[in-house]
């Protein structure tokens, strides 16, 4: 059975981080526009999906750092849109 990939959240230094794996190897992104838990892990949801439609972009690590520190709103939605048109 396939393992189910949910990432994880924890804050340093008052700094949200959400920590997926991508490639082989455990990644951390700054979440630096989620002031709380739950902001932070619906970030890490939002950044799970990029993750699973963007798996093979060479571009894929810049691409969820965009989405990891993008602020809520516009600059998210200008960020998913990008990753809808890739």
């Amino acid at each position: 059975m396939p393992r189910h990939h949910t990432g994880t959240v924890y804050q340093s230094s008052g700094v949200w981080y959400a920590q997926l794996t991508v490639g082989e190897k455990r990644t951390s992104f700054a979440l630096p526009t989620c002031p709380t838990h739950e902001a932070a892990v619906a970030r890490k949801d939002v950044l799970i999906g990029v993750r699973a439609r963007l798996r093979d972009h060479e571009r894929l690590v810049p691409i969820l750092k965009l989405a990891a520190a993008a602020e809520q709103g516009r600059g998210l939605t200008a960020v998913l849109r990008l990753v809808e048109a890739a």
